[in-house]
């Protein structure tokens, strides 16, 4: 398939990624559960009754960033520019990955070993933030992926044009499958 194909389901996969970091982590609290916040907010006012040396007051904390400049999908949401197009196997891919979140979950677990480093070199050649997605149609961000083509790594990157890009590759290692590398050719 073609990059042209790839990339708006890129657009498409990040808005549901997007949605992991909501699912809840322990069974039964949901968002709305106002019982459970409620026990959490008094856990932390009786270790601050506790502890007081432990916490920051407001003025020292004026100059750290906001949140979603420390989350790093609201970091790559942001730095979206591909238009999505209205294609009928754009939105039966997006389908496929909104039935299945148990597999976005582990792609989206897998990915945060890697999608720093990746959203970093996109942002300082001003590319499409998008394409920190395409190692999820790729590889489903797995470095030792190997096809039947003889695409290797995250990137599924060819013989041919690893070469072109300058990835070493011998009997002993394959910069295709080196993260680092893979991501600053590709």
């Amino acid at each position: 398939m073609t990059l042209r194909f790839f990339t708006p389901l890129a657009v498409v996969l990040a808005s549901t990624l997007g949605g992991c970091s909501q699912i809840p982590t322990e069974s039964g609290a949901g968002a709305g559960d106002s019982s459970v916040a409620a026990s959490k907010l008094a856990e932390i006012h009786s270790d601050f009754a506790l502890h007081p040396e432990c916490f920051v007051a407001e003025d020292e904390y004026a100059d750290v960033a906001p949140i979603d400049e420390v989350d790093l999908w609201a970091r790559l949401r942001r730095g979206y520019q591909i238009p999505i197009e209205d294609n009928p196997r754009i939105q039966a891919e997006f389908n496929w990955y909104a039935r299945h979140p148990s597999y976005m979950q582990r792609v989206s677990e897998r990915a945060e070993r890697y999608m720093f480093h990746i959203v970093e070199a996109l942002e300082a050649r001003n590319m499409p933030l998008e394409i920190a997605l395409l190692p999820i149609v790729e590889s489903a961000f797995d470095p030792f992926a190997y096809s039947h083509g003889r695409a290797s790594g995250m990137w599924q990157i060819i013989p041919g044009t690893g070469k072109m890009l300058g990835l070493k590759q011998n009997w002993w290692y394959d910069g295709r499958r080196d993260v680092m590398a893979s991501t600053e050719a590709a």
